[in-house]
């Protein structure tokens, strides 16, 4: 009877060292299952636009099953990607509102554009005659000579109006290569009313260069906002990854999936009611806005689901990872105190928080994770592995510790039951 009393004893200072000794495992593997937390959480919270709503903000106004256009603008208090979110709606809509506009301006502007490079040689050639005709001083010499025509002026060296033109402005002019029309009665009066509409036609002409490159830098606008889109807003959002689990199972699936833009079947441009693809002033084909909407929103709610998913994912791993620290430090402190005999409450309450750790962790699929760490590996078969250990573990030395405090109860009894005895016969 002692011999079997001495070996359960022996039994459960074994399991109490190895209780130890698993304990020391559990809390490493639960500070690793933190440090996997935080891992995972930095990556989603500073991932592409679209992956994550920072520190898992709430965005109104996202589509539950069918991507629509909004209507309503979305609130301004946002942050990190969900303000990245609110820019791009917000490009979206102004790129809308213009875009009748824009392909209206280009017509306009084409036309314009024509019409000044076909009078480019006749600017030219009329900014050089008018430039020297003033560098000459024509047309101050012309109002001279009117003002002495009309006896409003003396000039002195000459006798008459006609002698001063024709010794003054005529060899000018002639320099400046003026063609005077035949029939011309009043030469002076032309002349003053060439430079004067010359002067008028240069700056028509120099207007509609600058109403041009006004309209250029409207038109460059939308098209810079379309380039933007393609190259960075639709660049990120099919960036994202469809989420999937250990087991291959698809949990959210990505934008680019959903849009067949993954496959290469995505079109993302727009076309005429002739099939054509519609072309924007550089050339480039002009985006479909309205797909635009929805690859948005769709990238919106995918931000929502993976929200939703990797919280309740990561609180039940940091919950699991805190219980089975504590779990750990008493099993190491119990397993300690179990190599001397001692240590039976401890050992009861390490089993008690591994069952709640393991019955948690089959709630929380905690065998089947779906978000990675940053080299693409998953978290979660360490905790898994020290979790099931300190369970059996902890459970076996639970058994034997109560097996053999019964035992020294029943001892302790009996030695009482004995003094009793020797006590009541003297």
């Amino acid at each position: 009877m002692n011999s079997k009393k001495s070996a359960k004893n022996i039994v459960y200072r074994i399991l109490s060292a190895i209780l130890a000794v698993v304990s020391c495992f559990a809390i490493l593997a639960s500070l690793q299952g933190l440090k996997d937390f935080i891992e995972i959480y930095c990556n989603i919270s500073n991932c592409t636009v679209g992956t994550m709503i920072d520190s898992f903000v709430k965005t109104p106004g996202r589509v539950e099953e069918k991507p629509q256009e909004p209507e309503k603008e979305l609130p301004e208090e946002f942050s990190g990607a969900a303000k990245a979110l609110y820019e791009l709606y917000d490009g979206l809509n102004q790129l809308s509102e213009n875009e009748e506009t824009y392909f209206n301006g280009v017509k306009q502007w084409t036309e314009g554009d024509k019409l000044i490079k076909e009078n480019t040689e006749t600017y030219k050639k009329g900014k050089a005659l008018i430039t020297t005709l003033d560098t000459l001083g024509v047309p101050g010499l012309v109002e001279k000579y009117i003002a002495f025509r009309d006896n409003k002026l003396k000039i002195p060296g000459f006798d008459t109006a006609q002698e001063y033109f024709v010794k003054v402005i005529a060899p000018l002019v002639a320099k400046a290569g003026v063609q005077i029309p035949e029939g011309t009665k009043d030469i002076p009066e032309f002349l003053l009313k060439t430079v004067n509409d010359g002067k008028g036609q240069l700056k028509m002409y120099e207007d509609g260069l600058v109403q041009l490159a006004d309209g250029d830098k409207q038109l460059k606008m939308f098209e810079d906002g379309e380039q933007q889109i393609q190259d960075e807003a639709y660049s990120q959002i099919f960036a994202l990854k469809t989420i999937k689990d250990k087991k291959g199972n698809v949990l959210i699936e990505s934008p680019a999936d959903q849009f067949g833009y993954t496959d290469g079947t995505l079109d993302i441009y727009q076309k005429t009611a002739n099939g054509n693809y519609r072309l924007l002033r550089n050339g480039k084909k002009a985006l479909d806005l309205k797909l635009a909407y929805k690859i948005m929103w769709a990238a919106v709610d995918y931000a929502h689901k993976l929200e939703a998913h990797a919280t309740k994912e990561l609180v039940g791993k940091v919950i699991l990872c805190v219980l089975g620290i504590l779990a750990g430090i008493f099993g190491l402190v119990s397993g300690l105190k179990g190599i001397f005999g001692k240590g039976k409450i401890g050992a009861i309450i390490t089993a008690v928080l591994a069952i709640a750790i393991n019955v948690l962790g089959m709630i929380k699929g905690y065998t089947n994770y779906s978000l990675r760490l940053a080299d693409g590996s998953y978290s979660g078969d360490k905790q898994f592995y020290a979790f099931v250990a300190i369970l059996v573990v902890a459970v076996l030395a639970a058994v034997f510790a109560c097996l053999n405090f019964k035992k020294k109860e029943k001892k302790a009894a009996a030695v009482e039951e004995a003094a009793e005895e020797v006590a009541a016969e003297a």
